[in-house]
C-alpha cells in the first residue's frame, strides 16, 4: 500500500471516535484496518500524523495564549466579577508565572550541561 493511503488512514483513525468510524471514514473494512495498524509502516505514518496534529494543537495555543492571559488580567481586575472569578483568575496568571521561571530555569541549567559536556569533550 501507498504510503499516502497509510497518510490518510491514519489520519481517520485520530480523527474518528473508534476504530469501526475511522475504517468506514478510510473506505477500508475493519479487518483491513486492523491488519495495517500492525504494519511497522502504518505504525510511522500513525505517528507522524499524530505528531503533526499535536504540533498544530499547540502552534495555535501559542497564538491565543497572549489573548487569553488578558482575558485572566481582565477579569482579575474587573471589581463587578466574584470575588471566586477573581481568585481563580488571579491564580491562573501566577501559575503560568511559575511555569514560565521554571521553563526558564530548567532551559538556562541544560544550557550550562551543554557547555560542560562540550567542554569537556575538547579536553
Amino acid at each position: 500500500m501507498a504510503k499516502r493511503n497509510y497518510e490518510q488512514i491514519a489520519l481517520c483513525v485520530l480523527t474518528s471516535p473508534n476504530l469501526k468510524a475511522a475504517a468506514e471514514k478510510a473506505g477500508v473494512s475493519y479487518n483491513t484496518l486492523m491488519r495495517y495498524r500492525k504494519k511497522p509502516e502504518f505504525q510511522a505514518a500513525y505517528q507522524e500524523a499524530k505528531k503533526e496534529r499535536f504540533n498544530l494543537a499547540m502552534q495555535k495555543a501559542q497564538a491565543y495564549t497572549l489573548e487569553a492571559l488578558e482575558t485572566l488580567r481582565d477579569i482579575q481586575n474587573n471589581p463587578i466579577n466574584n470575588e471566586s472569578a477573581r481568585v481563580s483568575a488571579a491564580k491562573g496568571i501566577l501559575e503560568l508565572g511559575v511555569q514560565l521561571h521554571s521553563m526558564e530555569a530548567i532551559e538556562a541549567e541544560l544550557a550550562e550541561l551543554r557547555k560542560a559536556v562540550m567542554n569537556n569533550e575538547k579536553d
